[in-house]
């Protein structure tokens, strides 16, 4: 039940998986399990090594949007992707599990952009010591 991540931008993509993922969170069957997943963890290593591999898995959807995001020229080109998936990720899941109130699937936009910033523009200085500042306005395919 993973949302299309074919198409749109590499934003909107990942901004449909987090906000996925939020509507997992919020309530579920999965959701509910968290709390007994984790603590059930700590204490068998062979749901421990599930537990972890099928986090991996789900996460390399979000961790590729980002990786093509940043090709892209969406995202910042010094973007740490695994840092980013786990924040994006960890937001909801602190939501979840430690606040009061559960990470809302319509602040996934917020999310995303908090999380993974544009590109800079680029400064240039002329011959005369001015500033400018060049600012993408497209793409050309």
């Amino acid at each position: 039940m993973v949302p299309d991540t074919q198409t749109g931008t590499a934003r909107e993509r990942a901004e449909r998986l987090v906000r996925h993922v939020a509507e997992v969170a919020v309530d579920s069957t999965f959701s509910r399990c968290i709390p007994a997943l984790i603590e059930g963890a700590t204490r068998d290593a062979r749901l421990r090594e599930f537990h972890h591999r099928y986090s991996a898995e789900r996460r390399h959807s979000l961790v590729t949007v980002i990786e093509e995001g940043i090709a892209g020229g969406e995202f910042a080109a010094d973007t740490d992707v695994e840092l980013a998936a786990t924040a994006l990720l960890g937001a909801i899941f602190y939501g979840r599990l430690m606040a009061a109130e559960s990470f809302q699937p319509g602040r996934a936009s917020d999310l995303v952009n908090a999380l993974l910033r544009q590109p800079a523009a680029e400064q240039q200085t002329t011959a005369d010591g001015q500033s400018h500042q060049a600012v993408p306005i497209g793409t050309v395919e």
